[in-house]
């Protein structure tokens, strides 16, 4: 998982013990961790404007079934789009 990978590389670039390589790769994968926690907290704030009108101490059935079709449906669709750009990124630097 990308939390235990980002603990191990972080621990070794806190004590020293890693090099410039290793450092570099902790930080891509606090970055990558940090952009990911992003989009999940931006998914689930338009999803849940969208499916409750007035916040209330206790979501109800209709509530929660329409967030978690909401989340479902932009994850998917996120996964989609960022596959999509790897592809046509990965074509248009393979046609150099």
């Amino acid at each position: 998982s990308l939390s235990l990978a980002a603990g191990s590389f972080t621990r070794a670039a806190m004590d020293g013990g890693g090099n410039q390589e290793e450092q570099q790769r902790a930080m891509m994968v606090i970055q990558q961790i940090a952009q990911a926690t992003q989009m999940q907290m931006k998914i689930l704030g338009k999803c849940f404007d969208r499916c409750v009108d007035v916040p209330g101490s206790e979501l109800s059935k209709s509530q929660q079934e329409c967030i978690w079709h909401c989340t479902t449906r932009l994850f998917d669709t996120e996964q989609f789009l960022q596959q999509r750009l790897q592809e046509r990124n990965k074509a248009a630097g393979g046609g150099m």
